[in-house]
């Protein structure tokens, strides 16, 4: 095959980083530049073996093990180019070095220019395009995961909340009902803190899927940090030291302030329980410009200013395995009945709904330091309001409430819990029940109380409606799971004015109250969050 160049472009060649072989039409090897000769002698792999002289596709046809699939396609779709069957052939493979994995891609295309048959042979080395797509790849596959866990907690949220919510205001009667000595008042407070703890689990579920109804402030992120200084000292236990690093101006955030204070206490349970004989944990604020290469790909993030929330634990660490899952639903490295696998996966949820972003850096025997980012935004802290005192007396009334609820036994004892306080209490189980009891009462209706998922007509569409001839008709709703509701990333409607289920008695009875009192021109007040 004298028309194969064997010299002459051969500076050329060497100069280019894609190893590159020239062969004639039996696959004989006349040229090879320098690249190629460096992963041959590196490699030792099939689809870079052999020096000039050898055949290359009689070495293919010889591989054995793992390669030889490989090799056989090789071999294949090189004859299929010398042979003029196929202009060209192109394959990706993973080249296994004895100390890494890396991803070539092969074109074989006709010698152009020789009068004897021919091909080029090209191995490009594609592993920065390939680990970025699998890295995308992951993170496709972990937003399906918690989408997944997203439709699966909104739809057993609302039935299971209204289920607690029976248990929650039976349990409240019963207590109140026993004097203070008798034997079944435990009983009945097991009942309550039962409820309790499930309600927190299907909150935490929503807010892993960003499902969680967020009530957004603006507020600087060292204010609140030191706010849970007290607390997050006794979640630790006197065997850590807590150090807080607060920094001067760290810059407003929008976000939900008792959700941004929930992150902080589950990463300081997490980080006590990584550190069983002591240690330290150092939480630190700060602010930083980032730019678009500091950003995590593949997320629809603003290059800006964030404020930065550092927590650094001496503990025991983990490894590459381990943090690649630290934030899936349920996964947990603790013993059996001692985590539920919720605490970081709700950490996520949070801060993806609140347009930040997280990382982790760790390893075995040197602790854990997880970084939360969250933009700063323009506009000058809230003040934070002053809390409603659920201890005040509880005042109940005369009007009249309109009272829309499809689950019965809820309907039944909500209805027993206002008439019990001296309200008059109209009924329906659904939308279009609710719109013909309200056309047959000619009285004035002074609050509707309403689910928002109900029968034939939600509960918002049967406000809407009602509003139109009650213009001062006030509105509170009712849902343990608001996504009709939430806004984008969750926020609720600042007009709107929920109850989340489960609530207890006393909060029922001060929105009730506050509502009613309320001189809002639309008729709403802010409400009374239950707490988390």
């Amino acid at each position: 095959m004298s028309d194969v160049p064997t010299s002459a472009p051969l500076g050329v060649l060497d100069a280019l980083m894609a190893n590159i072989a020239l062969v004639d039409a039996s696959g004989a090897i006349r040229l090879v530049n320098a690249a190629w000769r460096r992963f041959a002698d590196g490699n030792g792999m099939v689809s870079a073996r052999g020096g000039v002289g050898d055949n290359y596709l009689r070495v293919c046809d010889t591989a054995t093990g793992d390669e030889c699939a490989e090799a056989r396609r090789t071999a294949a779709g090189i004859r299929g180019v010398l042979s003029g069957e196929s202009p060209s052939f192109v394959q990706e493979y993973p080249c296994h070095s004895p100390t890494e994995l890396r991803w070539f891609r092969m074109i074989v295309t006709p010698l152009d220019g020789a009068s004897s048959p021919g091909a080029v042979i090209m191995h490009v080395d594609v592993t920065e395009r390939e680990t970025q797509y699998q890295g995308l790849e992951a993170q496709f596959l972990q937003s399906q995961k918690m989408e997944a866990v997203g439709r699966l907690a909104g739809g057993v949220a609302h039935d299971f909340n209204n289920a607690l919510q029976v248990i929650h205001a039976y349990g409240e009667l019963l207590e109140d009902h026993l004097g203070p000595d008798a034997v079944g008042r435990e009983h009945a407070r097991q009942i309550l803190e039962a409820a309790r703890r499930a309600a927190s689990l299907t909150h935490q579920l929503l807010a892993l899927s960003r499902k969680q109804l967020l009530r957004p402030v603006l507020f600087d992120l060292s204010t609140a940090t030191s706010e849970i200084e007290d607390m997050l000292r006794m979640t630790l236990g006197g065997e850590i030291r807590l150090t807080i690093n607060r920094f001067a101006a760290v810059g407003t955030i929008e976000a939900d302030r008792g959700q941004i204070q929930q992150i902080l206490i589950n990463l300081a349970i997490n980080a006590r329980d990584a550190m069983p004989a002591g240690g330290e944990l150092v939480i630190s604020t700060s602010t930083h410009d980032l730019a678009q290469a500091d950003l995590p790909a593949g997320e629809s993030l603003q290059p800006g200013p964030y404020a930065v929330l550092r927590v650094r634990d001496t503990g025991l660490g983990m490894d590459a395995a381990t943090q690649a899952r630290i934030f899936e639903p349920f996964f947990t490295t603790k013993a059996p009945g001692k985590g539920t696998g919720l605490g970081l996966s709700t950490v996520y949820g949070i801060v993806k709904q609140s347009k930040g972003f997280i990382g982790v850096h760790s390893a075995p025997g040197h602790g854990t330091e997880v970084q939360i980012c969250l933009p700063v935004v323009a506009g000058a802290a809230e003040e934070l309001p002053a809390q409603v005192l659920l201890d005040r007396p509880l005042r109940g009334g005369s009007e009249t409430i309109f009272l829309v609820e499809d689950e019965h036994s809820l309907r039944s004892v909500v209805r027993q819990t206002l008439q019990d306080n001296g309200y008059q209490v109209l009924e329906a189980a659904d939308g279009q029940s609710a719109m013909r009891v309200a056309a047959e009462f000619a009285a004035p209706i002074d609050l509707l109380l309403t689910d928002i998922i109900l029968p034939n007509l939600s509960g918002r569409s049967v406000a809407n409606r009602l509003r139109a001839s009650r213009p001062a008709m006030r509105v509170i709703y009712m849902s343990g799971y608001a996504d009709d509701f939430i806004a984008d990333h969750g926020i609720l409607d600042p007009h709107i004015v929920l109850l989340e289920k489960p609530f207890s008695i006393a909060h029922l009875l001060v929105n009730v109250r506050d509502a009613l009192d309320s001189s809002d021109g639309d008729g709403n007040h802010k409400g009374l969050r239950p707490p988390s």
